[in-house]
């Protein structure tokens, strides 16, 4: 990890777990490159974004304790976390909120083999239209 700290990471997963929810096949965000992925993002983004998505999980992983869940978000069940979550983005978080979301579900959707299981094969696709080009004589 270049961005994120270790425990950074893990608060990640246990985000993104919660808010994609893999089932029906899909592997569990800990067999995907969803924080490594986002961990590259960050790294290559303004210092500003990182500071702040760090701020972010850091904050994340200790409210439930002010919320009265009697433990850190990693702690919690995934429906205690589901009701966590919810609950922040019906308040004035609900902007970073959003965000986050979309920034987790970006990173797990990216993954080649989730992508696979969805139906949509990222290589097979470029091959091809690499195929089309060279019959094609294009470029």
């Amino acid at each position: 990890m270049n961005a994120l700290s270790g425990r950074e990471a893990s608060i990640a997963a246990c985000l993104c777990d919660t808010v994609v929810a893999p089932a029906g096949g899909l592997p569990p965000v800990a067999q995907t490159d969803a924080i490594a992925a986002l961990d590259t993002t960050l790294s290559s983004g303004p210092a500003i974004t990182r500071l702040g998505l760090r701020a972010l999980l850091m904050g994340l992983e200790l409210v439930p304790l002010a919320l009265g869940e009697g433990a850190r978000m990693r702690r919690l069940t995934a429906a205690r976390r589901i009701v966590v979550l919810d609950r922040l983005r019906r308040g004035p978080l609900a902007g970073a909120m959003q965000a986050l979301d979309a920034v987790l579900a970006f990173s797990y959707f990216g993954d080649a083999e989730v992508m696979r299981r969805l139906g949509y094969d990222a290589e097979m696709n470029a091959a091809r239209g690499r195929a089309l080009r060279d019959a094609e004589g294009r470029w």
